[in-house]
């Protein structure tokens, strides 16, 4: 009897481990090419150079709070996003980035997968994810399903959209809210 229940016990905990594997990435993935999530803005163009073209909003959050977001893009192909929630203005260059999306063979994760690969690089080491509905996307990509996966021990996601040829056409990193 105690050899069978520390057989389902067993059995139990692979299982878990593996549906858990299934669908999160380690938070040493937070990353395309030389930016890193939780850098600053600053230190973003500092390693990329200036950006071409910024999108800078503040919104009211209660009484005393605001959200500052703001979006740098590097062409048109690679965009960092920024976000502060502070009672005062906060310096642009001192936000720090909670987000990236990536339309360009440019940048990697640290496990090397690129816009251009095929999918099957990223379920081989991380599983297939969680198929993202097209109602909860405000501008998807057509003829591409979004596969979203949980970054371990963070409120991050990172998500690939894939289209009909199982090749990654877009990579976005974020922090849910």
């Amino acid at each position: 009897m105690k050899r069978l229940i520390s057989f389902l016990v067993f059995t139990f905990l692979l299982l878990f481990a593996s549906l858990g594997h299934a669908s999160g990435l380690p938070e040493s993935e937070l990353a395309l090419g030389p930016v890193r999530v939780k850098q600053t803005l600053g230190q973003v163009e500092a390693v990329l150079g200036k950006h071409s073209n910024m999108k800078d909003n503040v919104f009211p959050f209660g009484p005393e709070l605001q959200i500052h977001i703001v979006s740098y893009y590097f062409g048109e192909s690679f965009e960092v996003i920024g976000r502060k929630i502070a009672t005062t203005s906060w310096p642009t260059s001192e936000l720090p980035v909670v987000g990236m999306t990536c339309h360009t063979t440019d940048y990697a994760t640290p496990s090397g997968i690129t816009m251009g690969d095929n999918f099957a690089k990223v379920t081989n080491k991380f599983g297939q994810g969680e198929v993202i509905p097209p109602a909860n996307l405000s501008h998807p990509l057509p003829d591409c399903t979004y596969y979203s996966y949980a970054v371990e021990h963070t409120a991050y996601t990172m998500s690939f959209a894939v289209d009909a040829q199982n090749i990654i056409q877009l990579i976005s990193i974020r922090e849910e809210v």
